[in-house]
C-alpha cells in the first residue's frame, strides 16, 4: 500500500492527482472475491454523492455494491477493466476503477495505517 493512498471502509481506495480523485478497490477486497470476472460502472458525467453505488463487481464468489467515498463528477471510466477485469486480478490498487472531477472527500476516508488495523477486525 502506497502511503497517499487513502481508503474507505468499504474498501475503496481513494488518491488525489491534481484535481482529479483515482478510485478503485483495495487489494484485500479483490483478495476476498477471489477471481474478478465482471464489472459494470456509471457512466462518464454521472454524478455521485458520497454513499453511493457508482458500480459493482461480480467474482466467482460475489457480486459486490461500489460504494463511493467522494462526491463528484465522473470524468473518465477505465474502460481497459470494462473489457478486461480479470486486470484487476494481477494487482486491484494499481487498476483505478474511475476518475472523479470536482470531487469533496469524506472524512472517513483512512490512511494505510489504519485501514490495515481495521482489516485486522474483519
Amino acid at each position: 500500500m502506497e502511503n497517499n493512498t487513502l481508503y474507505s471502509k468499504n474498501h475503496i481506495w481513494v488518491k488525489t492527482d491534481g484535481d482529479l480523485v483515482y478510485m478503485g478497490i483495495s487489494n484485500f477486497a479483490q483478495e476476498r472475491m477471489k477471481s474478478v470476472m465482471f464489472l459494470n460502472l456509471e457512466d462518464s458525467g454521472s454524478v455521485i454523492h458520497q454513499g453511493d453505488k457508482f458500480g459493482d463487481i461480480e467474482s466467482i464468489k460475489t457480486v459486490a455494491d461500489l460504494i463511493s467515498p467522494v462526491e463528484g463528477i465522473i470524468d473518465e471510466v477505465n474502460e481497459a477493466l470494462i473489457d478486461d477485469p480479470d486486470l484487476i486480478n494481477d494487482g486491484a490498487e494499481q487498476c483505478w476503477l474511475v476518475k472523479i472531477k470536482n470531487a469533496s472527500l469524506s472524512a472517513d476516508l483512512m490512511n494505510a495505517e489504519t485501514y490495515a488495523e481495521c482489516k485486522e477486525n474483519l
